[in-house]
């Protein structure tokens, strides 16, 4: 519903628009201006920016066979976030779940490339990607800069430095 909203007020509704966000921020609260924003920043997604997995929207592989979960957690000590893969046909069946944790105070990106390899990026432990082997085991390789394997355009764009080809 919110999305639906805010794209109408995109669509240049005026003065009006903004005084009505105004008052369903003031309404609602603090937690609500992290939702609109998020909201927001996902209605001008370009096709990098679809392959992108985040809490609120999953990602389906570019095969289309494989959809990208990321999961939110709490320790006790640091709220963290995890990925599954689950299949995308009915019905959806688990293929893989991570056990690493990604501290959430890091900046941190979950997406796929255009091999079907799933990569995070964390600010905290760096890059990594997973690759689905011959016997459908998904196995964890760290990014090498020097390294045959490219990093996704959507990890160069946000991270230049970290990814320079």
């Amino acid at each position: 519903m919110q999305g639906k909203w805010l794209k109408g007020c995109a669509g240049g509704a005026g003065m009006g628009c903004l005084f009505a966000l105004f008052g369903l921020i003031m309404m609602l609260g603090p937690f609500t201006i992290g939702a609109l924003f998020t909201t927001t920043r996902q209605l001008g997604r370009g096709s990098a920016d679809a392959l992108e997995a985040t809490f609120e929207r999953p990602a389906a592989s570019p095969s289309g066979k494989f959809r990208l979960v990321v999961l939110q957690g709490d320790d006790g000590q640091a709220r963290f976030q995890q990925f599954q893969i689950l299949t995308t046909e009915e019905p959806l069946r688990l293929v893989f779940a991570s056990e690493d944790r990604f501290r959430m105070r890091d900046a941190t990106f979950f997406c796929w490339d255009a091999a079907d390899r799933v990569w995070v990026y964390s600010g905290d432990v760096g890059a990594f990607y997973w690759l689905r082997s011959a016997d459908g085991r998904w196995e964890k390789k760290a990014y090498a800069p020097q390294g045959s394997v490219s990093a996704p355009s959507l990890l160069k764009a946000r991270r230049p430095r970290a990814f320079p080809r």
